[in-house]
């Protein structure tokens, strides 16, 4: 059993951790939709290392206890336009994909998912990216009201059987606002 007060270490997850991230990301996904994985999901999950080790300005970061075990992760990849309801929304190479923030249910409300986006934010900013978009799902444990309390805003609720929600965070506007 994890305790909330276990010293908590936020940095970027090794290429020699590949097969611990992907093992922590199918469990999570697993817990998170009721064991229901789509092929694309399984696909993109093992895949973890084109996707978040080896592309420059993408990075995959974790939360890890002292022992090493793995916790908390969320990535950081250049959006690559694939969703038709905001196509075009953001000239090439400009937004970052936010993705794949997921918590140990123990651990959840302890302020890891906190830490892990501050670091993303400060791997998007020094990536040079202008905008964060992610998608959640209004269902999911406190992930939709997370993002809005940390300055993203709706720009597409698509009101589906999923209750996905697309949103984006301005980080000119954003850093102009914590100044």
């Amino acid at each position: 059993m994890l305790i909330k007060d276990t010293p908590i270490i936020i940095r970027p997850a090794k290429i020699s951790e590949i097969e611990t991230v992907e093992n922590f990301l199918l469990q999570q996904c697993k817990l998170l939709y009721n064991g229901e994985i789509s092929p694309n999901q399984y696909q993109d999950l093992e895949q973890s290392q084109a996707k978040y080790f080896l592309p420059e300005r993408h990075t995959l970061i974790g939360a890890f206890l002292t022992t090493g075990q793995l916790v908390g992760t969320i990535a950081v990849s250049v959006y690559n336009d694939r969703i038709s309801c905001i196509k075009g929304r953001y000239a090439p190479h400009t937004a970052a994909e936010i993705g794949r923030c997921y918590i140990s249910p123990e651990l959840r409300r302890s302020g890891i998912g906190s830490q892990l986006f501050n670091s993303a934010l400060d791997f998007a900013l020094s990536a040079n990216y202008k905008f964060l978009y992610l998608h959640t799902h209004k269902f999911l444990p406190g992930g939709f009201n997370f993002w809005l309390k940390n300055g993203f805003k709706i720009t597409v609720d698509e009101e589906d059987i999923h209750q996905t929600v697309h949103m984006e965070l301005d980080l000119a506007a954003f850093i102009g606002d914590k100044i």
